[in-house]
């Protein structure tokens, strides 16, 4: 996995403690899908795993992701914000 990548993904998955907005910064228009992002993604510096496949809802992705053998259920959605591709990730449950 080229590394960029990599840190987006960990940062997207490890900041639980944002704070959620009342106010979205994307609408349906601007979401995407990556067929790139699906498949399995290691960390083994960390023992870090990210199973990333398409999700329930059209466009979106169903990710779970396992630290220190604890597994977390994560929805995630990928929007096109200011030419940038920004990916969304909360709490599946």
């Amino acid at each position: 996995m080229p590394r960029p990548a990599a840190v987006s993904i960990a940062l997207s998955l490890t900041l639980g403690a944002c704070i959620p907005s009342i106010h979205a910064v994307y609408s349906d228009a601007d979401l995407v899908f990556r067929s790139e992002l699906l498949g399995v993604w290691e960390n083994t510096d960390h023992g870090e795993i990210a199973v990333i496949g398409e999700g329930a809802d059209s466009g979106s992705y169903l990710i779970t992701y396992v630290q220190d053998g604890q597994a977390t259920q994560l929805l995630g959605y990928l929007a096109r914000i200011d030419g940038r591709l920004v990916l969304d990730v909360r709490s599946a449950e």
